[in-house]
């Protein structure tokens, strides 16, 4: 079997050392993204090259055809090994598995199996013979339609598709990324140009497949790739898993406040106030409405801040700024990232409005039960005693009868009282107090009041006067306004002082009726009337005939009055009296929207 030196394997034996070399380097980064499938791409272009190399320096026919058909194993791994970086390079990780690499290796193994049996179909080759040319002995044949169809076509098929992949990942790469991609797109079509320049009638070498002079180049172009823009120390470079796909809001903005590159989401952002261009744009002039934003970027390198951005209604974000630096500790620009936090801040917003409304109640039930266990024991207890001293004598004389009934009949009333706004007031919480809202007469419902309360009011020589107009009628609820302007009037009754005037008077001013029960009795300090109106803080006080107070009417009045839609205030002078005020809507138009809400 002579051997012989051909010249066409020196430049053969260049490439397969540079495609080597780029194989070691690969090697080197085989746990970057995307490098073990282009370190088997170059082990392919190593194996074609190398073979090729040495065909040429057999002299027989059949040596050269079994170095020739071993080729195309190299030619192969490469192609498919190159499909499969372009997936892995751009995150296309569901068709790296084990059937989409059998799949495209079906017709790599029948293209293989019709070179290695040519001489008995000449599918892929005729006319072979060993020629001689300028002094070396060469291979001369002519291509099939099996090697145009399964050598050229098919992998011209596989380059096409990630020539496709790394265009599409092109589209929404950023800068430094898309030199990346576009060297490995220099790369792919230096190697077709050389290839199509073989199969054309301008090749000066007819016998020599120059695609393997192309691999040289194209590793050139790789390892430049790699060393100049950090192949595979900047990947993800088409950032469809990891950026693009996030749901937090990302810019790159550079040293001067210019937005560099933004994903998907922070585009959806910016668009709700701002529609026109916005990479190249200065950050202040798409986030003019908020020169807060803009002021956190200008004057911080490093923060993570709260901040609130207003369109259609507020929205709250987690600002993460982080300053990008070269390997010369150069600043390059920011990187901002904003989490939308609006759900997270409404949540929370609600669990502070429950923790104090939860306060609130602990608070009212606390004071509910000193209530309970003091201002209802007190007359209780006191009615016990006296009835056990009624019980002990038997003699007692009849105006010590009268005047102890006259006691128990005052506690007794005083402890009815309280039990009905206890019970009324439990009834609220549990929103067990069924609303009928109708048009009534307001001097109607008063006049009951006050022949109810009458007798208690004739024992003080207290003079009760109804000034509501007959023919003023407002929207409420009759049993929940009437507990009202009874419990108005007995705290004005307690506080009045022998031959006082209560006065019930009502008004219609503009869209509201304003009931007012007015006193002439001892008054109130602005800070009881803070405690009670503002703060709306259970009070007890006594009486100027020493009735005992819970303070929980006035709260019962507050609950029932926001129910039907109104509000409730008062005025106070000591020694004057006190006024207080609530209101009502005339008709239902007016406070349905209210009520609604206080239902709910």
């Amino acid at each position: 079997m002579p051997y012989q030196f051909h010249p066409y394997s020196i430049p053969l034996g260049l490439a397969f050392v540079t495609a080597s070399i780029l194989a070691i380097i690969l090697f080197r980064h085989r746990n970057a993204n995307g490098a073990k499938s282009l370190f088997w791409c170059v082990i392919g272009l190593v194996f074609w090259a190398g073979i090729y190399a040495i065909h040429w320096g057999y002299t027989s026919l059949s040596p050269v055809l079994l170095l020739l058909n071993i080729t195309y194993i190299g030619v192969y791994i490469t192609s498919v090994s190159f499909l499969l970086f372009a997936f892995e390079y751009t995150h296309q990780y569901k068709h790296l598995n084990i059937k989409y690499i059998i799949l495209l290796s079906v017709i790599p193994l029948v293209a293989l199996l019709l070179a290695f049996t040519n001489k008995w179909h000449y599918i892929f080759y005729n006319k072979l013979e060993i020629t001689e040319s300028h002094g070396y002995y060469e291979l001369k044949w002519d291509r099939g339609i099996g090697y145009y169809l399964f050598i050229i076509f098919y992998n011209f098929l596989l380059s096409v598709y990630a020539i496709y992949i790394f265009i599409k990942a092109l589209k929404n790469a950023h800068k430094l990324f898309r030199n990346q991609i576009i060297t490995i797109l220099i790369g792919i079509a230096i190697f077709w140009i050389f290839i199509a320049f073989s199969l054309s009638k301008y090749n000066p070498y007819p016998n020599l497949d120059l695609s393997p002079f192309a691999i040289a180049i194209e590793c050139g172009i790789f390892a430049y790739a790699i060393i100049h823009y950090k192949l595979f120390d900047l990947v993800p470079v088409a950032r469809s898993l990891l950026v693009e796909s996030m749901s937090d809001s990302v810019l790159v903005i550079d040293k001067n406040n210019r937005i560099l590159d933004i994903n998907p989401q922070a585009k959806q952002v910016i668009h709700n106030f701002h529609t026109g261009i916005i990479i190249g744009k200065h950050v202040a002039d798409i986030f003019k409405q908020w020169p807060q934003f803009y002021d956190q970027l200008k004057y911080n390198t490093e923060i993570f801040v709260e901040i609130k951005l207003t369109f259609e209604y507020d929205h709250y974000y987690d600002m993460r700024v982080s300053s990008i630096f070269s390997k010369n500790k150069d600043m390059l620009g920011k990187l901002v990232v904003l989490r939308d936090i609006t759900s997270e801040k409404i949540n929370e917003n609600r669990l502070l409005k429950i923790n104090r409304e939860l306060r609130r109640i602990n608070e009212t039930k606390d004071q509910l039960f000193k209530i309970i266990a003091h201002d209802l024991r007190g007359p209780m207890g006191n009615m016990r005693n006296l009835l056990e001293v009624m019980a002990e004598n038997e003699n007692l004389d009849a105006n010590y009868i009268k005047e102890y009934l006259n006691v128990m009949k005052q506690a007794s009333a005083t402890a009815y009282d309280l039990l009905e706004n206890l019970l009324n007031w439990a009834k609220s919480q549990r929103n067990d107090i069924s609303y009928t809202p109708e048009i009534i007469s307001i001097n109607k419902v008063v006049s009951e009041v006050i022949e109810n309360v009458a007798p208690m009011a004739l024992s003080k020589q207290v003079l009760l006067e109804n000034n509501c107009p007959v023919n003023l009628k407002a929207y409420f609820d009759t049993p929940t306004i009437t507990v009202v302007i009874r419990n108005l009037i007995m705290n004005a009754l307690k506080f009045s002082t022998r031959h006082g005037i209560i006065s019930v008077n009502a008004r219609l001013i503009s869209d509201e009726v304003i009931i007012s029960v007015e006193d002439n009795g001892v008054g109130m300090t602005d800070d009881i009337l803070l405690k009670i109106f503002v703060e709306k803080r259970f009070v007890t006080t006594q009486g100027t005939a020493n009735e005992k107070g819970s303070g929980l009417g006035l709260m019962l009045c507050r609950d029932f009055v926001a129910k039907n839609g109104g509000k409730l205030w008062a005025e106070s002078k000591i020694g004057q009296g006190t006024k207080v005020f609530f209101s009502l809507a005339p008709n239902e138009s007016i406070v349905k929207n209210v009520f609604s809400k206080s239902l709910n």
